[in-house]
C-alpha cells in the first residue's frame, strides 16, 4: 500500500455500519472525506472503529490510492455531545458549504467579465427617522447602518466602469414573514454604458452559471432538482402593465402575488410606475420607470434593478424635496458625469439560496439570524 500517509482532523458527520463494513464521512471546513473501512482489512482495530458515532471528532491517518482512502489509524477519538451541536444534520452542514461554493463562483463569474470587486462602508453618515434603519451615534454625529451600498457603488462605477460588491445590509423592517431578515447579504452590481436589458441579461446569465456550476459539482444531490429545469430555458419577461391588469394591483407593488406571478418560472417584471419604483430609476415615460424585479418560483422577489438617474440637477432637486440634500450632497460632488447611462441591480443572497435549496423559511439559510428579537434569546 505505497503512498503518502495523510493525517486529517475533523468532525464525523455520517456513519453507516453494515456489519462487516463501515462508511465514515469526515468534515473539515468545506472539505468532506469519505472512508470505507472493511473488517477483513482491519480485524484488530474494527471493534474500536465500530464505537465511532456521528458528532465525534477524530484524527484519521490514511493513504489515498486512486479513488479509495485506505485508513491506517484513528489514534484520537473525542466524543461529541450531539445534542449540543448548533448544526446537526448533514443537509444543514452542506447548506452552508454550498453557500460558500456559490459565493466563490460569483466572484469567478464577475472576474471573468472584467468587473472589479470593491469593499464599501457599512456605516453611512446622515440622519434619518425611518424605523427600518439602524441609527447610530457615530463620533457624536448621526449615522446609520447600510440598507444598500448602491450610491457608493455608483461612484466606484464612475471610476472603474464595471464594479460589484457582496456585502452585509441591515433593515429593521417590522416583518415577521418567512422572507425577511433584519441583516442579510446582498450582491450589488453597477456598470456604465449598459442599459436595462443588458443588466437583465447579465443577471440571468449569472444565475444560469450558478446552476450549471452546482450541477457539475459534488453537491448536486443537495440542490432543489426543480431549479435545474431553468438552466437551459429563458427567463420570462413581463411588463408591469400586463401584471397590473391580470392581478388588479391598482398600480401598487406586487406584494402577495409575487409567487403566483413566478409559478411558470423565473420572471422579470419590467417598468413599474414611478411612484412605486426606486427613487433613482430613470423614467421611460410618465407611466413607466426603467426598472425591474426578478421573481423566482416559491420565493418571489430576489432582485431589483434599474437604469439610474444621472442628471445632476434633477438629483439635486430630488434630494432637496425629500430633505436629504445635507446627507447626500457628497454624492453629487463625487459624480463626474452628467447624464451618462448607469445601470445595476441588487440581489438578496439568502432569497436566492431559498430557491436553490427549496426552503420555505429564510431563517434556515442564515445562522444566528436576528428578527424582531435578538438571536441570543433562542440560545439561553
Amino acid at each position: 500500500m505505497a503512498g503518502k500517509i495523510i493525517s486529517t482532523f475533523g468532525r464525523i458527520i455520517n456513519v453507516r455500519n453494515l456489519g462487516g463494513i463501515i462508511f465514515l464521512k469526515l468534515l473539515n471546513g468545506s472539505n468532506t472525506i469519505e472512508f470505507v473501512i472493511r473488517k477483513d482489512y482491519y480485524r484488530s482495530e474494527f471493534d474500536s472503529i465500530k464505537k465511532i458515532n456521528k458528532g465525534d471528532f477524530a484524527i484519521i491517518e490514511y493513504v489515498k490510492k486512486d479513488t479509495d482512502n485506505f485508513v491506517i489509524n484513528i489514534p484520537l477519538l473525542k466524543k461529541g455531545n450531539s445534542s449540543k451541536f448548533f448544526i446537526t444534520s448533514e443537509t444543514e452542514l452542506y447548506l452552508h458549504i454550498i453557500q460558500n461554493f456559490v459565493k466563490k463562483k460569483i466572484l469567478d463569474f464577475f472576474e471573468a467579465k472584467g468587473f472589479l470587486y470593491v469593499d464599501l462602508p457599512f456605516i453611512h453618515p446622515g440622519e434619518i427617522k425611518q424605523e427600518a434603519f439602524y441609527v447610530k451615534n457615530f463620533f457624536e454625529k448621526p449615522a446609520r447602518l447600510t440598507t444598500s451600498n448602491a450610491l457608493y457603488l455608483n461612484i466606484m462605477a464612475f471610476n472603474f466602469i464595471k464594479v460589484f460588491t457582496l456585502t452585509r445590509c441591515f433593515r429593521a423592517e417590522p416583518s415577521k414573514t418567512s422572507r425577511h431578515l433584519s441583516e442579510f447579504n446582498m450582491l450589488e452590481v453597477a456598470m456604465l454604458n449598459e442599459d436595462l436589458l443588458e443588466v437583465m441579461d447579465l443577471l440571468e446569465e449569472l444565475i444560469v452559471y450558478i446552476l450549471d456550476s452546482l450541477e457539475k459539482s459534488a453537491y448536486k444531490e443537495y440542490i432543489n432538482a426543480k431549479v435545474m429545469n431553468w438552466k437551459n430555458r429563458k427567463f420570462l419577461r413581463l411588463p408591469y402593465k400586463t401584471v397590473n391588469q391580470k392581478y388588479k394591483l391598482n398600480n401598487k407593488g406586487l406584494g402577495k402575488y409575487e409567487k403566483r406571478i413566478a409559478r411558470e418560472g423565473p420572471t422579470f417584471v419590467i417598468g413599474f410606475p414611478p411612484k412605486i419604483a426606486s427613487w433613482m430609476s430613470r423614467l421611460e415615460n410618465n407611466e413607466e420607470a426603467q426598472n425591474f424585479n426578478l421573481l423566482l418560483p416559491g420565493v418571489g422577489e430576489v432582485a431589483e434593478g434599474n437604469s439610474k438617474i444621472t442628471f445632476l440637477t434633477l438629483l439635486k432637486s430630488k434630494f432637496q424635496i425629500s430633505g436629504m440634500y445635507p446627507n447626500l450632497k457628497w454624492y453629487l460632488k463625487l459624480s463626474p458625469y452628467d447624464n451618462i447611462m448607469l445601470s445595476g441591480f441588487g440581489l438578496g443572497m439568502e432569497r436566492l439560496f431559498m430557491w436553490i435549496f427549496d426552503l420555505k423559511n429564510i431563517r434556515k439559510v442564515f445562522p444566528f439570524y436576528r428578527d424582531w428579537r435578538f438571536a441570543e434569546d433562542y440560545y439561553e
